[in-house]
């Protein structure tokens, strides 16, 4: 309910403490109303008073909107005008989090007066990074009574003041931090890459694991649309601020639920971008454009986050069940198999029901003859491994991601229990409980139909005209009875000649009346129902249809509230005649019949049942449609159909996922979009079978599981009683397209008898595709489907199929082998291949298989040809791995298509060709080998220091050899190149170090070195010949601030300065590489920056040491936009050699520096300026394709040191920009004319 979902929310948020600006929380005198105090940052004792109110409160707590205004006087200008950014903001957020982002801003943004000197607001700014994170729960809110929270409007005690609640809150920033940090640390060590995102002590953490180190089958890796370089990411967005594992175990406990919530994806980086991250939560606003996108289609940006095939169930079970399973675990001793038994057991039964320490709920998660065969980082248990408390939660979600990733086959996709099921499966399915099953069909539990839609549009496409034509042929014997669907009641359409013809047959009631007459404008799109006899009101969102002549309008119910007349959206127009399509709109009502969809599909007889099928599928949209539709409108939470709630009926969404759900065969369009032109100039297929063109392939990559598992074993005997080089023989089966969709999901039989059985029962095959094709009609004649039993909707327009099949190679005891292979025992036949014949475009199929790859050696005995007549070849792909290695197939190369095979008798492994080699940076073996030999999974087992970083022995220095590993061009110990760690990752390692110490030495004071009160800065003095300080302010172009500053901006510089300068105070000089004089800093939006300390071995420092030249020296100039538009960085002094003059170091003949990331193309606001020096650092002294050298002649001791103007630097910015397409931001010319007009000004003063 609406009002308790509110009350209970703000029962929440009124808990002392819990927001850092706000206070006092507590309900409005009106209802929908609430309260609070804002703390003035400039003055703790003084607060101003907020009232919020929810606009309409039945919309609470997905569609509503808050409504912010203040009771106090004298309200301060900053306050004012942050409230109206905040307006738009707040929308449509859950109390808790609307109060912790309006907190956030305030904390964020807000400066006081003095400029930023008070220590205490020093202290506490110590956020960074985009915008808070700190969002909305999608968890439904339980229908509680208001007194089972014990909640009053009034507060049933004094509220600790302001000034109390921000005191301790940064006497707890620290401690949090640490704890992060210790935390992130652990699953880094575990062999994990991790990160942040977004607030420090409110953040997004990522925790990743590249595809290529969990041992995934190159089979399951099709199948699932990811790719070997690629990372499973973890994402955990933690609500208010970070908790560690027993707090949120605690949370559970007392309160039902927990403030963390869990994503699951891939991503072509170790940490996806900020954006799509708080996609993944829907943390965005509704006009915000999406970038996620689903796996197989690829990101839109290197860092976007994709949804996998399993993201769906896999994001419900972490954020339903995890929490609680997890508390099982750590109380009671079970193991994940026990914990998630338990939880299935005990749920909705009385407390001590169920024993939950008993020997069931210990049963091991995995035997430990497969634990040894999975890497390291699948078997661990970091519960187990972590003895009392302490253990890292991001290191336990990822361990169980993994687990319910790559083992997903053997769970339950809808109740996420082993299956036990003792075959393999290729796909993760729903196990036989009745229960998941309706969750399944009637509620979308499971597998995602719009993953299927949006990775393998044509499969679906298939499908549904396999469904199609069998329902209008009456071959369908498996309808989706026991779903609920509802269907129009009375409905007949003379036009579907093999339907029933007696509409008497269209429902199990005949007496009931179920059609009415309605005025219909179809211009205005209303109804009005005066003068007819319903027996219930009509809703919103009723669906019916409008029987007009030989039109049949499908349409839903939009606007009740003109009753007897009624809103209705855009009609689906279905009609078996063009002329009634192609009918103009009625400019006035009429009288016509409507039906409802009343009737339950259940109770309709066979025959109606094929006719409603039909009807509800001629409803739909193109597969291609949705496709589109999903990709347009995938923000936040995983897209799906029922949200095109005007074009889709639920009816015919049910029916639709029911067609997909029921194939338990995993089908994969092997051939590229037939609707693209030069479909054939792409690059060859090697999955594709040779000498098979025109037609499209699709490639059974794993029948029904259970089937699959009854013909590898059949495959295996007689292998064991025969050895024989060729354990099974391709043929062809042809059959009209009404059957497939039942061959699909029964396997090939023969119970019914089509075309006679001259030579015995069994299933008819050929080795000739002409005999096969042959079967392909109606009758014995070569005829295809007609137009009128194909899908409408379909793109393919499929007019044929004919499937490939593998069987065991025993000609002995088949039925027949001339001149049809007749075989009667079914488990003996597997389909591989389904080659359809499509009207879309009759030139696919056409380009070969590369020439490479290895291919299967057929028997020569029973060659399969193909259309024309030639042999046929088939890539090895049509076998599992686990297949090609229990048979020792052998590999051959592949000949020229028609040639006869060469074959080969040897029973050798198969080899791949290079070309199905992985595709990837390969390590010198004596690397490799040490890689191996190192521990599995370790974070720094190829730890090793390079010069200029980590060289003395300090902790900050310590924890950032964990990340050497990451640093670009180092090759992992599976081949890849590794990732660059983000400099804001590093940062939060070696700033929880530096707390630390700080502690440590607080506690421990003799342990303080002589002269250590002293900053980092000094420290460093021995280290490098760098002076900081030393810099005249007469020799630099300084620049007052600019007229146009904006408050966001001026905030969001002061509290960049701070940071900048807080991490330069506490470490060392010659570690940092940069330095920034505050003394030198007279406006925010100017920064003097010197480079200093580069690597002795660069001819750059040779240069610099012959010029007696301690720094390069940069100016950063600051828009009135940031940081949404990047600063405009360029070297004052010395000057360099020009890239024409064989100088480098992304330095231009103007001085400005040639990077994208200082472009609009490449900036992000969620960069920090400590990254950006770190990159510009990197970008001087990168020596590719030339090293950055000094203009000769420079002399720091004569004073002749060369100097950039402003003007030329503009200038060769704009140049660079040009010639490698990068984006100008879009008021640089302005900032820059301002800029030199302020520079020209302060040098003739």
């Amino acid at each position: 309910m609406p009002r308790k979902a509110f009350i209970h929310d703000l029962h929440e948020a009124s808990k002392p403490g819990r927001f850092l600006a706000l206070t006092n929380v507590k309900s409005g005198e009106d209802d929908g109303t609430l309260s609070c105090s804002l703390i003035l940052s400039e003055d703790p004792r003084q607060s101003v008073d907020l009232e919020f109110m929810v606009t309409d409160i039945s919309l609470y707590p997905k569609e509503h909107e808050f409504f912010i205004y203040t009771t106090s006087e004298d309200v301060p200008q900053y306050v004012s005008e942050m409230l109206g950014q905040a307006q738009q903001a707040i929308s449509r957020l859950e109390i808790p989090d609307m109060l912790s982002q309006l907190s956030y801003m305030f904390q964020k943004n807000v400066e006081p007066e003095d400029g930023g000197q008070s220590d205490l607001d020093g202290d506490l700014l110590l956020y960074d990074g985009e915008d808070s994170v700190c969002s909305g729960i999608e968890d439904a809110i339980p229908d509680l009574d208001d007194d089972e929270y014990h909640w009053s409007p009034v507060p049933q005690q004094t509220q600790p003041t302001g000034l109390d609640i921000i005191t301790e809150e940064i006497q707890d920033s620290d401690e949090l931090l640490c704890k992060i940090s210790e935390d992130l640390k652990t699953a880094k060590q575990a062999g994990f890459r991790v990160g942040y995102l977004g607030n420090k002590l409110c953040p997004i953490v990522s925790v990743s694991c590249r595809i290529s180190k969990l041992g995934i089958s190159e089979d399951a890796m099709k199948a699932w649309h990811i790719k070997e370089a690629q990372y499973l990411v973890c994402l955990i967005r933690y609500i208010g601020k970070y908790q560690s594992l027993e707090n949120l175990l605690l949370e559970d406990e007392l309160a039902g639920k927990s403030s963390v919530e869990v994503r699951v994806g891939i991503c072509n980086v170790y940490k996806p971008s900020i954006s799509t991250a708080l996609q993944m939560f829907d943390q965005v606003g509704q006009d915000a454009k999406s970038c996620i996108a689903i796996s197989g289609n690829g990101p839109t940006n290197n860092d976007d986050i994709v949804y996998s095939f399993i993201s769906g169930p896999l994001n419900a079970l972490f954020n339903e069940r995890f929490i609680k399973i997890l508390r099982y675990r750590h109380n009671f001793g079970q193991t994940w198999s026990g914990a998630e038994r338990f939880f299935n057991e005990s749920q909705g039964k009385p407390v001590g029901s169920s024993d939950p320490i008993s020997h069931v709920y210990q049963e091991p998660d995995i035997s430990e003859e497969k634990a040894a065969m999975l890497p390291s980082t699948l078997s661990a248990d970091h519960l187990l491994e972590k003895n009392g408390p302490g253990a890292s939660f991001p290191l336990i979600a990822m361990q169980f991601t993994l687990r319910h990733f790559v083992r997903c086959t053997e769970f339950c996709l809808v109740c996420h229990c082993k299956t036990n099921d003792n075959y393999e499966a290729l796909m993760p399915y729903v196990c036989s409980k009745s229960l998941c099953l309706f969750q399944y069909m009637t509620l979308g539990f499971g597998p995602s139909l719009e993953w299927e839609i949006m990775t393998q549009p044509y499969v679906v496409d298939l499908l549904v005209s396999f469904t199609y034509s069998s329902a209008i042929r009456h071959r369908l014997v498996d309808p989706p009875t026991g779903l609920g669907i509802m269907v129009p009641g009375g409905m007949h359409d003379a036009n579907y000649k093999n339907l029933c013809s007696d509409a008497a047959e269209s429902t199990a009631n005949p007496h009931r009346e179920v059609l009415f007459e309605v005025s219909f404008d179809e211009l205005n799109k209303t109804i009005n129902f005066a003068g007819s006899i319903l027996n219930h009101r009509v809703c919103v969102g009723d669906w019916l249809v409008i029987i007009d002549e030989a039109r049949y309008l499908h349409c839903r119910v939009t606007d009740t509230s003109c009753w007897p007349s009624v809103d209705i959206s855009r009609p689906i127009k279905v009609s078996k005649s063009r002329e009634a399509m192609a009918r103009e709109i009625m400019p006035i009502p009429k009288l016509v019949k409507a039906a409802w969809y009343g009737q339950n599909f259940d109770d309709l007889s066979p025959k109606a049942q094929h006719q409603m099928i039909v009807s509800l599928l001629d409803t739909l949209p193109m597969v291609v449609e949705m496709k589109r539709y999903l990709m347009e409108n995938s923000r936040g939470s995983q897209p799906t159909l029922s949200q095109w709630k005007d074009r889709i009926s639920k009816s015919a969404l049910d029916l639709l996922r029911w067609i997909v759900a029921s194939n338990r065969s995993c089908i994969i369009q092997d051939d590229p979009d037939p609707t693209q032109d030069n479909i054939n100039s792409a690059q060859p297929n090697d999955d594709r079978v040779g000498g098979v063109p025109g037609y499209m392939q699709f490639r059974f990559a794993q029948g029904a599981p259970d089937k699959e598992e009854r013909f590898f074993k059949a495959v295996m005997a007689k292998n064991e009683n025969c050895i024989q080089p060729h354990a099974t023989i391709f043929a062809w089966h042809g059959s009209h397209i009404s059957n497939w969709h039942g061959i699909l999901r029964e396997g090939l039989h023969f119970k019914d008898i089509v075309h006679g059985r001259a030579y015995g029962d069994g299933v008819y095959m050929s080795t000739s595709f002409a005999t096969s094709a042959a079967y392909i009609g109606s009758n014995l004649g070569w005829s295809f489907g007609s137009p009128a039993e194909t899908w409408p909707k379909s793109m393919l327009g499929v007019t044929g199929a004919i499937s490939l099949n593998e069987v065991v190679n025993s000609p002995s005891e088949f039925v027949s082998t001339s001149p049809h292979l007749v075989v009667s025992q079914l488990d003996w036949i597997q389909t591989r291949y389904l080659f359809v014949r499509c009207s879309l475009n009759k030139e696919t199929g056409l380009n070969r298989p590369s020439k490479s790859i290895p291919y299967y050696q057929q028997d020569p005995k029973y060659v399969a040809l193909g259309p024309n007549y030639k042999t046929i070849t088939i890539p090895l792909s049509a076998f599992s791995q686990k297949r090609r290695l229990a048979l020792r197939m052998t590999a051959v190369n592949n000949p020229a298509t028609g040639t006869p095979a060469k074959l080969s008798t040897k029973q050798d492994n198969v080899v791949a060709s290079s070309s199905t080699k992985r595709a990837k940076l390969l390590i010198p073996q004596n690397q490799a080998a040490q890689g191996r030999s190192s521990t599995s999974g370790s974070a720094n087992s190829h730890a090793r220091v390079t010069p200029g970083y980590c060289t003395s022995n300090t902790p900050s220095q310590q924890t950032a050899g964990l990340f050497i590993s990451d640093k670009p061009n180092h090759a992992e110990t599976d081949g890849y190149l590794s990732d660059e760690t983000d400099v804001d990752d590093r940062n939060i390692y070696i700033e929880a170090d530096s707390i630390r110490s700080k502690q440590a030495q607080g506690n421990n004071p003799q342990l303080v070195p002589e002269g250590s009160g002293t900053k980092g800065k000094n420290k460093a003095q021995n280290e490098t010949d760098f002076i900081p300080g030393a810099l005249d302010p007469a020799s630099l172009p300084m620049i007052a601030a600019p007229d146009n500053a904006t408050p966001s901006a001026t905030a969001s510089l002061q509290r960049d300065l701070r940071g900048a300068l807080r991490i330069q105070d506490n470490q060392p000089l010659a570690d940092l590489g940069w330095y920034i004089d505050p003394n030198l800093v007279n406006n925010v939006y100017q920064w003097i920056v010197e480079l200093h300390s580069f690597d002795p071995s660069l001819p750059l420092s040779k240069d610099m040491a012959k010029a007696g030249i301690k720094s390069v020296v940069l100016e950063i100039r600051f828009p009135q936009q940031y940081p949404m538009s990047p600063p405009f960085i360029r070297v004052i002094r010395p000057r360099f050699l020009g890239f024409q003059q064989g100088g480098g170091g992304h330095v231009t003949a103007g001085g400005a520096l040639c990077m994208e990331l200082l472009t609009n193309s490449g900036w992000s606001a969620a960069s920090s300026i400590e990254s950006v020096l770190l990159q510009i650092r990197l970008a001087i002294s990168s020596t590719d394709p030339y090293p950055a050298r000094l203009v000769p002649g420079q002399d720091a001791r004569t004073g002749r040191v060369l100097e950039y103007g402003v003007a030329e630097a503009v200038e060769a910015y704009v140049r660079a920009c040009n010639a490698h397409g990068w984006q100008i931001p879009a008021d640089f010319h302005r900032e820059s004319r301002a800029s030199l007009a302020a520079e020209a000004s302060s040098y003739k003063n």
